[in-house]
């Protein structure tokens, strides 16, 4: 297998555990430490062609961290577990990394939003983008494109090296516990896929028995049935979910197909010594048509996505020879892609790419008084065959050490990571958070707080970037740089009674930002841009007048982003960066009555570049929404939701049409409060 031409970072990799061990051994040693209980740019972006409480309070429109012991307790297993404590709640000064929405179960259950991607509209600084077949979805934070969001499942990451974003429409969301969004540069907690922030999707982990079942059918034969549930006994417990869709949307002149479908299993047992020793497997496959742009359409053209992963892990260990607990989990994924194209202009097209992911992962924490110390230790090796990429593999080894601490109203956190990859330089990745609690009461239900952080994280070229081989369309750039990117956040979190809001300021500068754009050849190519400056201000809040009795409840999510190259190049200095839009905004208003919910709502794009000089732009769009619930019994809900209902024209990736009115009519089905 050809691989980078320079030296493995194994050594580096166990400096750093050695490094590790002794910061572990240290931090024992002076201090006596509380032993814890247990417990690219996108295919989109780039334009290439090709919130948990269950009580009967009313559920937050978004979850602060003054919602948790400690804001860190939500942040994923990947670098930085949680701290879980079972005993009484502190109601300390909540520490954020930077701007944090979490849709926890009970936001989930009041939604109910059929996919991740209409949940995410709901949170301030995403974009969520239709992919070219008309079903596949993903993400973009704070304009940095889905490349450059860290996906995660359960703290493990799904990003793939070879690049592209992740297809979020496959993702469960039955089952789930919360669903958390960190936006900024957060390479020091997520890793180096986190340049523009994180969604980390947990999955509940309660050892109650019961389950739930969503049914869905509509327009352009969409039909759709996901499945989750679990059970226990004594100190065992296992759960499962399945998933089964179907879909054939109109993408203007050209009709698509969709189909897929997977499983996914987990068990564990809870001895007296650990919170939990965990196995988990999963697999799914979704064939789509490809139907191409509607300047270049590809009629015949196909790809069918291979998902496999597993994962062995142990939470909350404890051992006599080290205070706190450590948690160890290995796990790896295989994802493959074959693209078929019989009909190109140019000959057949028969693509394959396997995409191979092998992580081992090590993390102890202590307490210190009312803070926290966590240190962390990985090694990753990815790998790829692909018939254009050709045989490559890239080995990374990361340290990170996390320390937060409370006083009186004033709450700060550092985190600092180091990462060793192959061909480049070794990154250091630092976050510093510091948190003013202005006003709170006892309970939680009033708080209002001050934060700041500060953070910067890199990036390296994804596969595609480096070995896309040149072709027609498109042709990949072995001469790119690592990106990098620092920022300045700073916000306000507000919640009093019944309203709930949280603003955030931003500024993100970044250094050799990979961006694809055409030549005069028509090809498209990535480029290091000298210099982007992201900046803007962005909200996401709820108003809820229950309180006074008024059966009515407003969320709403706004983002308005300065998105600029900083460059000295006198047609595309100062101008707006391709693709991303200057204004979003996001607002549904509910009405609830016994048992039926009535729900609509708007999400507006502005108009967005589409050229690097700015000479061309896509126009911006509305889209309306309505929707229906009917709480038939305690288990179970009737549902009818009408999706961009004046079947308005719009694209999010240019040349892309994307599917009109869409109308869907379903049925969810919880049995012992198994769903979110």
């Amino acid at each position: 297998m050809a691989r980078f031409p320079t030296a493995s970072p194994a050594g580096s990799g166990l400096t750093l555990v050695v490094l590790t061990v002794i910061i572990m051994a240290a931090g024992a040693g002076a201090t006596e430490l509380t032993s814890l209980p247990k417990f690219s740019l996108s295919p989109g972006e780039r334009t290439t062609p090709s919130k948990t409480s269950t009580t009967s309070a009313p559920a937050p429109a978004f979850s602060s961290p003054a919602d948790s012991d400690s804001a860190f307790a939500s942040l994923p297993t990947y670098v930085l577990p949680p701290v879980r404590k079972t005993a009484s709640r502190l109601r300390w000064t909540p520490v954020q990394p930077g701007a944090r929405t979490v849709l926890d179960r009970a936001w989930l259950a009041r939604i109910d939003p059929a996919d991740l991607g209409r949940a995410l509209q709901y949170v301030a600084g995403t974009r969520v983008l239709t992919q070219g077949d008309g079903i596949g979805e993903s993400v973009s934070l704070r304009g940095l494109g889905a490349d450059r969001t860290a996906v995660l499942v359960d703290g493990r990451p799904v990003n793939t090296a070879q690049g592209g974003g992740v297809d979020l429409e496959p993702l469960e969301l039955e089952g789930l516990d919360r669903v958390e969004v960190v936006r900024g540069a957060m390479g020091a907690l997520y890793g180096p896929d986190a340049l523009g922030g994180a969604v980390n999707l947990v999955r509940r982990t309660d050892r109650g028995d019961g389950g739930s079942v969503r049914v869905l059918a509509g327009s352009d034969d969409r039909a759709l049935v996901r499945a989750a549930g679990g059970v226990s006994g004594g100190r065992f417990s296992a759960g499962g979910s399945f998933r089964l869709e179907t879909a054939s949307p109109r993408l203007g002149a050209a009709d698509g197909h969709a189909e897929g479908g997977g499983a996914a299993a987990r068990a564990a047992w809870h001895p007296a010594w650990a919170a939990a020793l965990e196995a988990s497997a999963e697999r799914r496959t979704d064939r789509r048509d490809v139907p191409g742009s509607l300047a270049f359409p590809t009629p015949g053209a196909g790809r069918i996505d291979t998902y496999t992963g597993l994962s062995l892990g142990a939470r909350g260990v404890e051992t006599p020879a080290l205070p706190g607990n450590f948690d160890l989990d290995l796990s790896g994924f295989g994802f493959d892609r074959r693209f078929t194209d019989p009909r190109n202009a140019f000959g057949p097209v028969n693509d394959r790419h396997r995409n191979r992911r092998l992580r081992a992962a090590a993390t102890w924490r202590g307490a210190i008084g009312r803070g926290t110390v966590i240190a962390r230790t990985e090694a990753v090796r990815d790998r790829l065959v692909s018939t254009t990429d050709g045989r490559v593999a890239r080995d990374r080894a990361a340290g990170a050490l996390y320390a937060e601490e409370h006083r009186g109203g004033w709450g700060g956190s550092v985190a600092v990571r180091l990462d060793a990859l192959e061909r480049f330089a070794p990154h250091v990745s630092g976050r510093v958070s510091v948190t003013r609690e202005l006003a709170g009461d006892t309970d939680g239900t009033t708080r209002v707080s001050l934060r700041a952080g500060l953070g910067n994280g890199f990036r390296p070229p994804s596969f595609d970037d480096l070995f896309w081989p040149a072709r027609a369309s498109a042709a990949g750039n072995p001469d790119l740089r690592p990106e990098r990117a620092r920022d300045l956040d700073l916000g306000l979190d507000t919640r009093l009674a019944a309203l709930r809001l949280s603003l955030s300021a931003f500024d993100s500068r970044v250094t050799d930002l990979i961006q694809w754009t055409p030549g005069a050849d028509g090809v498209w190519r990535p480029h290091n841009v000298g210099a982007a400056r992201l900046r803007g201000l962005e909200g996401d809040g709820s108003v809820d007048l229950a309180a006074v009795r008024l059966p009515l409840r407003l969320d709403v999510a706004f983002t308005l982003l300065d998105a600029a190259d900083a460059g000295r190049d006198p047609v595309t200095g100062g101008r707006r960066l391709v693709g991303r839009a200057g204004r979003t905004a996001f607002a549904d208003l509910s009405w609830t009555r016994g048992r039926w919910t009535v729900a609509s709502g708007v999400r507006a794009v502005s108009r967005v570049p589409l050229t690097a000089a700015n000479t061309k732009w896509a126009g911006g769009y509305a889209l309306i929404h309505a929707g229906l619930r009917y709480r038939a019994t305690g288990d179970l809900k009737l549902t009818a939701d009408g999706r961009n209902l004046f079947d308005t024209r719009y694209e999010d990736i240019r040349g892309y049409a994307v599917p009109g009115r869409e109308v869907l009519v379903g049925l969810r089905f919880t049995p012992g409060d198994g769903g979110p």
